[in-house]
């Protein structure tokens, strides 16, 4: 129990350190496009004024600067893109941390090639709700194996978690239950349960949410 709950501290704390990359790229995008660009704007406007007052020799190099200035927006644009379109948000690293420190039941994770999540919001969701999964799976369940797997779908994200256990009904919902069902429908999403071949959870969250 000891090592399950290191390595859930340890999982968090991975996806912590991602989310907060994340938001620090964000802050610095807002502040390269707030100030530099404003200033880097302003000038090229006053340079541009000053081609209609100035000599031939003069507004040579006015214009001249004017095309350095244009370029160094043009720069400082792709900068601000580059970091707005960022990498994607290291999940697979923190949840792969989860599955391996889970002790009688063996979890493993599946993640689509494809599958991309830039939203902290929705990384967040997706880890506590595969936290909790692998956590009743082991206190509750009669279950060797769990199967989680992630991945994309149109516009949506999914993730389907399938146990082999032999349970008869469905599991009452809980704290734990109900707390993860709060979380995604405030992100737009849905959540199911059946009992079919096993305990089956079904979570879908619209890749970014509102």
């Amino acid at each position: 129990a000891l090592e399950f709950s290191h390595g859930q501290l340890s999982a968090t704390q991975s996806l912590l350190a991602s989310t907060s990359r994340q938001d620090e790229r964000l802050r610095i995008s807002r502040d390269l496009h707030d100030v530099m660009g404003h200033h880097l704007t302003g000038l090229s406007l006053q340079l541009e004024v000053a081609t209609h007052s100035q000599g031939e020799k003069a507004q040579q190099h006015v214009q001249q600067a004017q095309l350095i200035t244009k370029l160094l927006l043009s720069d400082i644009r792709q900068v601000v893109s580059d970091l707005r379109d960022m990498e994607s948000i290291d999940l697979a690293q923190s949840l792969e941390a989860l599955a391996a420190h889970s002790y009688r039941v063996k979890v493993s994770i599946e993640l689509s090639e494809r599958l991309a999540i830039t939203d902290a919001r929705i990384a967040e969701a997706l880890f506590r709700a595969t936290q909790e999964i692998i956590t009743n799976c082991i206190r509750h369940s009669n279950a060797e194996t769990l199967l989680i797997r992630l991945e994309n779908k149109e516009a949506s994200i999914l993730l389907i978690a399938n146990d082999d256990g032999n349970l008869n009904t469905l599991p009452k919902a809980g704290n734990g239950l109900m707390g993860m069902s709060e979380r995604i429908s405030a992100l737009g999403g849905s959540l199911q349960l059946s009992i079919e071949n096993g305990l089956q959870l079904r979570i879908e969250l619209p890749a970014g949410a509102p």
